[in-house]
C-alpha cells in the first residue's frame, strides 16, 4: 500500500512540476484605438512599466510615449511575476481609459493633433 502511495505522489510531482516552475504567461495583445487621426497602441513589451504609444495615422510617426504606471519590482521576488500589462483601452470623452491585468483603471488625456 505504501508503495502505491509513493508512486502516486511521485507521478503527481512529475505532472505538476512544470506548473510550479512556469514563468508568467505571455503579455496580452491589445487592440489599438484610433481617435482624431491618432492611433493609441499598448506594446506590452516591458513589464516594468505600462505605457501607451500615440502614433500619427497619416505618416506612422510616433508622436508621444505615455507611461501609465511604473511597476515596483522587489529584488527578493522573481521579477517576471511582478510584471503587469495593459489588457484593454477605450475612448471615453476626452480620455483614453486604460485597464491593466489587476483591473486598475487609468485615464490618459487624449492628444490634440496640430
Amino acid at each position: 500500500m505504501l508503495d502505491k502511495k509513493f508512486h502516486i505522489i511521485l507521478l503527481a510531482i512529475f505532472i505538476l512540476s512544470p506548473v510550479v516552475w512556469a514563468k508568467r504567461i505571455p503579455a496580452p495583445k491589445v487592440d489599438p484605438v484610433v481617435y482624431n487621426s491618432i492611433q493609441y497602441v499598448a506594446p506590452n513589451d516591458d513589464g516594468r512599466r505600462e505605457y501607451v504609444q500615440a502614433i500619427d495615422v497619416e505618416n506612422s510617426e510616433l508622436i508621444k510615449e505615455i507611461t501609465v504606471k511604473k511597476n515596483r519590482i522587489w529584488f527578493w521576488i522573481e521579477e517576471d511575476v511582478q510584471w503587469f500589462y495593459i489588457i484593454r483601452m477605450a475612448v471615453k470623452g476626452d480620455y483614453l481609459i486604460v485597464t491593466d491585468e489587476k483591473n486598475r483603471i487609468f485615464k490618459v488625456k487624449l492628444l490634440k493633433k496640430h
